[in-house]
């Protein structure tokens, strides 16, 4: 085997100020970013669900646990393949490969919330509890303002939170979706010798991220159509994240060769 590749250290502060370039404006955005104020119709039975009252996927630890979970199993994956390997040079190449995985899914994490916020504040769409989060001062019971189509107008729910504003497409359906398919493509290429494990693990992955997104809509966090937007980003963004990784990652070490 040749001399594993070596990290510069211009290689390094490009990348960081790369995914600096992509996740401060994130950062912009969500602090002093303007939000579409979208109008909305009386009787239009989408936006005047509740507001939930408990959240199935704890927003707290959401993010937190996907990225944790995220590093572990890779971790786990490239260690496994330099135990395989018994080389002591081949630990230069796992920190390599760690490098440039965990860099492409920062990479692709962050423009997926990019991705996400902009559409987010740009559309203004109305979460389907929106009526009773605003209570706007608009009285939807005389019949002439049922077909109109209101944009002006006060919210007098003290506890109004403009985030009933940011319903498409849905955050936590994208970032699981990249997330997921992130690393089954990983699990695809790194781990084939485990063919049956590594095919109950993507079937997993899957299943906990459509059961994420289900959640989203049952509990009334958003409709249908902005879960299926959210994991059209999260997968375009993994594909496209993916499909560069493994195009300049060294694969010789996988666990098919061991």
């Amino acid at each position: 085997m040749d001399s594993p590749p070596t990290l510069s250290l211009t290689q390094i502060c490009t990348d960081s100020l790369i995914l600096a370039i992509v996740g401060f404006p994130i950062l912009l955005i969500r602090k002093s970013g303007k939000i579409h104020e979208r109008g909305f119709f009386c009787n239009d039975v989408t936006i005047t669900h509740p507001i939930p009252e408990v959240s199935t996927i704890n927003n707290k630890y959401f993010h937190l646990v996907g990225n944790l979970l995220t590093i572990f199993i890779i971790i786990s994956v490239e260690l496994s393949i330099i135990k395989r390997q018994e080389k002591v040079k081949l630990w230069r190449l796992w920190c390599y490969n760690i490098y440039q995985i965990l860099t492409c899914f920062t990479l692709g994490l962050l423009a997926t919330i990019l991705i996400t916020t902009i559409f987010k504040g740009s559309i203004g769409r109305l979460r389907p509890y929106f009526f009773n989060s605003c209570l706007p001062n608009v009285n939807c019971s005389l019949p002439q303002n049922h077909h109109v189509y209101h944009t002006i107008f006060t919210c007098t729910n003290k506890n109004y939170k403009k985030n009933s504003r940011l319903s498409f497409p849905s955050g936590h359906s994208s970032y699981a979706m990249f997330c997921g398919l992130f690393l089954a493509i990983y699990l695809h290429k790194r781990a084939k010798k485990f063919k049956l494990g590594t095919s109950l693990l993507q079937i997993a992955l899957f299943g906990l991220v459509f059961y994420i997104g289900c959640t989203r809509i049952f509990e009334y966090h958003h409709h249908w159509s902005d879960v299926i937007a959210g994991f059209l980003v999260g997968l375009i963004c993994a594909i496209f994240v993916s499909l560069n990784l493994y195009k300049t990652l060294d694969l010789e070490t996988s666990l098919q060769d061991t």
